[in-house]
């Protein structure tokens, strides 16, 4: 198996600049829209482009709260696949801390990853699931604070569902065949 790389890219966005976050899934507001200004027309090594990390593969996508940019990964030999959280210094790109999530001694659906979930922050804390280990939280720091298993779920193209903070609350939908 040929081991696939990918790259955080954090774009130099006015929209996402100074303080404004990118708590969840497709942004504050869950539209995937910028509000606050335009996104650049172009981008490269030159343009636009604040920093990059290596980062192992993943369909997650990165969260942004108050100095750290979070992600998660997988990765792994044939015997298993290890899930990754990750924070990044906002400002350097540089890897605050690395928390590892699970270790799974099985294959999975190739048309998803065991690290499909986008995470959500409230800015200090990062709440992230993953199908093989259910709901965890760590700190600013990178200490776990909890973790909470779900179970097995039943679907055969993997859980990709994000968790949203709404009213104090988090909410996680886990829609699956039975």
């Amino acid at each position: 198996m040929q081991r696939r790389t990918a790259f955080l890219l954090f774009l130099s966005l006015p929209g996402l600049a100074g303080a404004s976050e990118w708590t969840r899934f497709r942004g504050p507001n869950g539209t995937g829209v910028v509000e606050s200004g335009p996104l650049p027309a172009e981008f490269g090594k030159e343009k636009n482009l604040v920093w990059s990390a290596p980062l192992a593969p993943g369909y997650s996508s990165p969260v942004i709260g108050n100095r750290c940019v979070f992600v998660t990964s997988y990765d792994g030999p044939k015997e298993g696949h290890t899930g990754w959280t990750h924070c990044f210094d906002r400002a350097s790109g540089k890897e605050l801390w690395k928390q590892k999530g699970f270790t799974l001694d099985k294959r999975f659906l190739s048309v998803n990853t065991p690290v499909s979930s986008t995470a959500v922050t409230d800015g200090e804390n990062v709440y992230v699931f993953f199908e093989a280990a259910g709901l965890i939280s760590y700190d600013g720091q990178g200490r776990e604070r909890w973790r909470r298993a779900l179970g097995r779920f039943n679907n055969p193209y993997g859980m990709a569902n994000s968790p949203v903070l709404a009213g104090g609350m988090l909410i996680l939908q886990a829609d699956q065949d039975t």
